[in-house]
């Protein structure tokens, strides 16, 4: 074989080596990150037989279960007027062993409408990342 086919045929090889390289570098690096989806439901109970106190409760579902261990924020406004929100006026923490809440109301705290929310996380395991994607609950639960 002739040396300047043999270093060309080299360099021939490396070039679809890198070329390669590269077309695979970026589908390993979004192996490591997953993304998960939120979803949060509630639902209002009035107080009358057998509760003495109304309560809400709901859950947490999402596609990977460490994304189940979060805070769930609770906001609040009065008569149905955007101006009123608190937005963060509460907060419950639930877990993947259990990923469920209860939050007993005052009678103070009736007549209020109710919605929730979870923060953006970000889980590291290893080399592996898992987004679990902001999560909220936009129908308001009317507590009276």
């Amino acid at each position: 074989m002739n040396p300047k086919t043999k270093i060309k045929s080299r360099l021939l090889i490396l070039l679809v080596a890198a070329v390669a390289l590269i077309g695979i570098a970026p589908g390993t690096a979004s192996a490591k990150t997953v993304h998960s989806d939120v979803g949060l439901w509630m639902q209002y109970q009035p107080p009358g037989t057998g509760v003495a106190k109304g309560f809400l409760f709901g859950g947490v579902s999402a596609d990977k279960k460490a994304c189940l261990n979060t805070d769930i924020l609770f906001a609040r406004e009065v008569n149905f007027d955007p101006n009123t929100w608190e937005y963060s006026w509460a907060f419950k923490t639930v877990t993947k062993a259990d990923p469920t809440f209860s939050l007993d109301l005052e009678n103070a705290d009736r007549n209020h409408q109710y919605t929730i929310y979870t923060d953006k996380q970000v889980i590291r395991k290893g080399n592996k990342k898992i987004v679990c994607d902001y999560g909220a609950m936009y129908d308001v639960v009317n507590a009276t």
